[in-house]
């Protein structure tokens, strides 16, 4: 079997964050964000991600991968001496310089604030915090129940 195609997958993560910055989660189609993506396979969703929520996750994951690197050298810059106001930045910052150094226009922001607001997805944001690598050394608890 083949194996799916970097740009292809892309193209399709691409064409969700525009169609779902335009007009939410729940107005977008499997079908719609092939199409939007050139593709003329309707199925190419479910052949990429296994599923429309499963391209939802890999866009989440898109977005998280991102910013971790610079979160991580932010929190490992701290050491012991950081204040909850360092660890604060340390947390927003990277998003902010992430989605500025996007190109414009670029469709990122509005797909995370669709995506923050819808339960289903939203919690794919912070779905496992203590696995982030963010709670490490943080004066924040995380504990497992």
């Amino acid at each position: 079997m083949a194996r799916p195609s970097a740009p292809a997958r892309d193209a399709l993560m691409n064409a969700a964050e525009r169609l779902i910055a335009q007009h939410g989660i729940a107005q977008v189609s499997s079908r719609r964000i092939a199409e939007e993506a050139g593709n003329t396979n309707h199925s190419a969703v479910a052949y990429h991600f296994g599923s429309r929520d499963g391209l939802l996750q890999k866009m989440v994951e898109r977005q998280i991968s991102e910013l971790e690197p610079r979160r991580a050298a932010m929190i490992d810059a701290l050491g012991d001496d950081g204040e909850i106001i360092d660890y604060v930045r340390a947390t927003v910052m990277p998003m902010t310089e992430s989605l500025g150094a996007l190109s414009q226009p670029s469709w990122r922001a509005r797909f995370i604030r669709q995506a923050l607001a819808d339960p289903a997805i939203g919690r794919l944001f912070d779905e496992d915090p203590c696995s982030a690598r963010a709670c490490a050394g943080s004066p924040v608890s995380c504990t497992r129940d």
